[in-house]
């Protein structure tokens, strides 16, 4: 999978994976999916960085323009972010922006 890195950061015991997606983010469950499978191949990193928690962002990086009134806004970027914690074992878990998701592998 090839995907475009915003960036990658540790914050505190919290490791950030930003990257942009072509995906929408609603519905949800294709860009969860997406991120799984980003997850899947950062997960070393994150585990390499001793962090205890995990934030996977996933950003629609494409400029789109809404509509405030008749005012025209321009976005720049929007996100929705998945979180994994590691348990007292060293295995990660996802806990949160993950619901309802059943991605096929």
């Amino acid at each position: 999978m090839e995907i475009d890195l915003v960036s990658t950061s540790l914050h505190g015991d919290a490791w950030h994976f930003e990257y942009c997606t072509q995906l929408p983010l609603s519905p949800h469950e294709p860009v969860a999916c997406e991120a799984k499978a980003v997850w899947e191949g950062v997960e070393p990193e994150a585990t390499s960085s001793g962090a205890e928690k995990a934030y996977i962002f996933a950003m629609r990086c494409k400029r789109e323009v809404a509509f405030m009134g008749w005012r025209p806004v321009v976005l720049s970027a929007k996100a929705t972010a998945f979180r994994l914690f590691k348990d007292d074992h060293g295995s990660w878990h996802q806990s949160g922006g993950w619901s309802g998701t059943s991605c096929e592998n």
